[in-house]
């Protein structure tokens, strides 16, 4: 198909296409070769982590000039074990290609988290089952990788992007499959929140963003994506007087043992730019509407106002109430482009 492309269309049209492809192959060879350095020197990587094995990873680089995404200029906070296959994997591909930078593109990430509910939990802490309850997690980040003026970066899987991807898989403390126990595909962010709870019972909003880098609307929207959705509401919210806290859902129960969270999209726009262009809106329908009834009754010469209604509602390209319409036949007779009739004020006259 590239090449049918090319052919119709010449090779600047596709030579970004092809050099996706070849972004994607190169990547598959990397991970290869990074796979065999993670099998030789994993011992020596898992040392001062809470891990028996390491986690399926998995990294593709993109060049930047190809892809679409951007470095993010926010410093995150990676969790222990995702933090050091990061930096394994960064001096592995440096070492490969000197002068060239990895910057991680973590909001392009997605992971498989496993959960357990039906846990046993530490004295005191008023529940039983196995601790903690979130166990095995597979991620995808990203990073961004520069040489002079030619950036590469790497991304995840099927969707390459501007970025480079990992996946990682924390090693669980259980081995069998339980009653309570599920697999989530989460964003890489929501899978550092929901780490965060294999040591504390309940986090205020706050105290998560201090502790994974996440701010503002971004922190807001992974927070909200799982609590909101009663199908994958992993995370239990409570509003206090002073912050948002949230807990584990030690009740969760679905028949459904792999699911994915639906991720939250929130408006960028601040209130007063949106309040701003909502106005201009209805300006710029306001000079539509008189327009097309200046039209009709131009064309009329007199007409009732239901029929001038109904006409004038058939004519516009969008939807508009009634009061909307008998407001602007108003501002019309008082800019004396209409007067009413003098023994039937139902009747509208054009003004010539």
């Amino acid at each position: 198909m590239v090449q049918k492309l090319k052919d119709e269309c010449g090779q600047a049209f596709t030579s970004r296409l092809e050099s996706m492809f070849k972004d994607i192959a190169l990547s598959k060879q990397l991970m290869e070769d990074f796979s065999k350095e993670a099998t030789k020197k994993s011992e020596e990587w898992m040392k001062g982590l809470d891990v028996k094995t390491l986690p399926q990873f998995d990294v593709a680089v993109c060049a930047s000039g190809v892809w679409p995404q951007t470095a993010p200029k926010e410093v995150y906070i990676y969790p222990p074990l995702a933090g050091k296959l990061h930096e394994e994997f960064q001096t592995f591909y440096t070492s490969k290609h000197a002068g060239r930078a990895l910057s991680w593109i973590p909001h392009l990430g997605v992971c498989e988290i496993k959960a357990n509910f039906n846990i046993n939990r530490p004295v005191g802490s008023g529940r039983a089952g196995t601790w903690p309850p979130f166990g095995n997690l597979q991620n995808s980040s990203s990073s961004l990788e520069s040489e002079g003026v030619q950036q590469e970066m790497s991304s995840m899987d099927e969707q390459p992007s501007q970025s480079s991807s990992s996946s990682f898989l924390s090693a669980s403390p259980f081995a069998r499959q339980s009653e309570g126990e599920y697999t989530f595909k989460v964003s890489e962010f929501q899978a550092w929140i929901l780490l965060l709870f294999n040591n504390r019972d309940v986090m205020a909003a706050e105290e998560v963003g201090l502790k994974t880098g996440l701010s503002g609307d971004e922190l807001q929207r992974q927070l909200i994506a799982l609590y909101v959705n009663k199908a994958t509401r992993i995370l239990l919210r409570h509003k206090t007087e002073t912050a948002d806290e949230y807990a584990v859902n030690f009740d969760f129960h679905s028949k459904l043992k792999r699911m994915q969270v639906a991720q939250i999209q929130l408006s960028t726009q601040p209130k007063e730019e949106l309040e701003k262009a909502e106005a201009h809106v209805a300006q710029d329908r306001n000079h539509q509407i008189d327009a097309c009834i200046v039209r009709i009754m131009k064309a009329k010469k007199e007409l009732h106002h239901n029929p001038l209604m109904s006409i004038v509602l058939t004519q516009l390209s969008f939807k508009c109430d009634l009061p909307t319409l008998k407001k602007r036949t108003e501002s019309l007779i008082t800019r004396e482009y209409l007067k009413r009739d003098d023994s039937d004020h139902t009747l509208y006259r054009y003004v010539a």
